[in-house]
């Protein structure tokens, strides 16, 4: 006999579909909000009729359907992100400042202070 998926769980990604497996159908509102990655007020407005999300009352708990909370997970758009451009290595470290000089020609300028202790006889014991 051939099992039945009523809840559309092989549809998921695997990641997502371990969660279905392991989790229980309904969580806290607050471990719903942990799954799903939003914050209390970003989870009221994913809450049907709103959002696709389904939540139930159990006395005076909220509860949030797992496997709701999955499939929006599963139906969130993919993320294009640029790369961040690679400079040439001669630029790295040579900032300008408005004025034009660099920040190394005020390091020229400028006497250094000790570093440690023992490089000034004031500071040791």
């Amino acid at each position: 006999m051939q099992e039945v998926d009523p809840a559309g769980v092989s549809n998921l990604p695997a990641h997502l579909q371990h969660i279905a497996n392991t989790w229980p159908p309904y969580v806290p509102f607050k471990k719903g909000c942990e799954l799903a990655g939003l914050r209390k007020t970003g989870m009221y407005n994913e809450i049907e009729p709103r959002g696709p999300i389904k939540a139930v009352k159990r006395g005076r708990l909220t509860q949030l359907e797992t496997m709701s909370i999955l499939f929006f997970l599963a139906r969130l758009p993919k993320a294009d992100i640029k790369p961040i451009p690679n400079r040439p290595e001669q630029q790295r470290g040579k900032r300008k400042l408005a004025s034009g000089a660099t920040p190394a020609d005020f390091d020229a300028e400028r006497p250094r202070k000790p570093l440690s202790r023992s490089a000034s006889p004031e500071l040791t014991r």
